[in-house]
């Protein structure tokens, strides 16, 4: 199981979208997160959380896992576009960000 790493704070738990199937359902149909956990989208730019049940918060980084966009307490029926670079999006439960400390221009750590 992949997970993203923060120093000093428990791993995120990820739950990798890899099929087709997957990246289009993404959390649709699901109640809940669990705080230490977070879908993750590969070659994804940009998301929607048209039908969703819950808000989230939103981490988009590049190729190097750097961020460059964050959005929080995102809810239902948006569009969120995560910029020309954005090659990996972190889907997770409201409040990770700022738990977590997430800043634009920090290198996530993912360890597979």
């Amino acid at each position: 199981m992949s997970q993203l790493i923060k120093k000093q704070k428990p791993p995120i738990h990820l739950i990798k979208a890899q099929s087709l199937g997957q990246r289009i359902q993404g959390l649709i149909g699901h109640s809940a997160l669990k705080p230490c956990q977070a879908l993750w989208i590969t070659n994804c730019p940009s998301i929607h959380t048209f039908f969703m049940k819950f808000p989230l918060d939103v981490i988009f980084t590049d190729q190097t896992f750097t961020v460059i966009s964050l959005f929080e307490d995102v809810g239902a029926g948006k569009i969120l576009w995560g910029g020309l670079k954005s090659r990996n999006v972190f889907e997770m439960k409201t409040g990770q960000i700022k738990t977590y400390q997430f800043k634009k221009g920090e290198r996530l750590y993912v360890e597979s």
